[in-house]
């Protein structure tokens, strides 16, 4: 296998202009394919809206057909957005829609857990009552997220979707992360303001969720720094 792509490409999907955006004189739209399911079975794609006053991003579902390529109509998933400074991070997990939202002050920030077929009402919400650092990430499976500290660093809390609960593992790294192994047996991060620009590894125990420092990747020039991790067979 060469991974090489084959083939005349096919005409599988049309988008309209703009989207959902609107046609105002301050909006502006942006489309992207965010990917597929674990399963190969679903093909997320999403809406950026960016107006005066405030942003959203809509995200849909489309079916595909893995034998044909063919793909369904654009189905409607989740929405959320900010404005005057306040924004929502998602993240499509294998189980869960994530919904990160900070406000414009940092005052208030919150995370809402959704289904997968999304919808305005949350299965449960994560808020600095449950635990303090409420965050932004989430590695592959879904089952656990990080947090920025709010004293510094990054924290793993577990994602209880039984007990519909975010749970301290008592883990904490120096960095922020960059991106996760597509197993979660590894964490990439990054040091800030180092020269030359500095990667720490960490390996990640995805039945307890600890992490543990391993090595690093020193990198001469810090500008447009990329991690892209791959599984190679």
């Amino acid at each position: 296998m060469t991974g090489r792509i084959i083939g005349s490409p096919r005409l599988v999907a049309t988008y309209p202009s703009n989207g959902p955006c609107g046609s105002g004189w301050s909006v502006t739209g942006s489309l992207g394919l965010i990917g597929f399911s674990p399963d190969g079975n679903r093909l997320y794609d999403d809406w950026f809206c960016v107006a005066y006053d405030d942003n959203t991003g809509y995200y849909y579902t489309r079916w595909l057909n893995q034998k044909t390529g063919a793909l369904g109509p654009d189905l409607s998933t989740f929405a959320a957005g900010g404005g005057n400074g306040s924004f929502s991070w998602v993240n499509l997990t294998p189980k869960v829609i994530l919904n990160y939202y900070v406000s414009a002050d940092y005052a208030e920030n919150t995370l809402d857990v959704y289904p997968l077929t999304g919808g305005t009402t949350p299965l449960f919400s994560c808020t600095a009552d449950m635990f303090a650092d409420c965050g932004d990430s989430v590695e592959p499976s879904g089952n656990y997220i990080s947090f920025y500290g709010l004293s510094g660093g990054t924290d793993i809390a577990k994602l209880d979707l039984p007990a519909q609960e975010i749970v301290s593992t008592g883990s904490s790294l120096g960095d922020g992360i960059l991106a996760f192994s597509p197993d979660s047996t590894l964490i990439y991060t990054e040091h800030s303001f180092t020269s030359p620009f500095i990667l720490p590894i960490y390996t990640f125990d995805l039945a307890t969720g600890v992490a543990n420092a391993g090595g690093q990747i020193v990198v001469e020039k810090s500008q447009d720094v990329v991690v892209v991790p791959a599984i190679t067979k």
